[in-house]
């Protein structure tokens, strides 16, 4: 489905559009050619492809033990996915899977907080 949300006529032509049902994670490109009764124009130079907005990809940790009571988690930034990353969820545990025990859930804001 495509809906004009905008439309303007006369000098400084404003039109968007809005896409739906975009299937996620997929690249997309658009280009836009004008046309008068006398037929249509040249097509606009194609912009780079977007990605269409996903769930990042996961990123990649590591745990290193730093004392017999210190463990330090470090992690890399994932592929966004066209989309920032705005937080990281940690979860921590001392049980052999996350689905016994007590796990402890942190949440890493990538935001200022001005």
């Amino acid at each position: 489905n495509v809906v004009i949300t905008e439309r303007t006529k006369g000098a400084g032509l404003s039109l968007n559009l809005s896409v739906d049902d975009l299937e996620e994670g997929q690249v997309y490109k658009a280009r836009v050619a004008a046309v008068n009764k006398v037929g249509r124009g040249a097509w606009t130079e194609a912009p780079s492809p977007r990605r269409a907005r996903s769930v990042p990809e996961a990123p990649q940790a590591a745990v290193k033990v730093l004392s017999d009571t210190e463990t330090a988690v470090s992690f890399t930034e994932p592929d966004s996915r066209g989309d920032d990353v705005d937080s990281y969820k940690v979860e921590w545990s001392g049980e052999e899977s996350f689905g016994r025990g007590k796990v402890m859930k942190i949440r890493i804001s990538t935001r200022s907080s001005e």
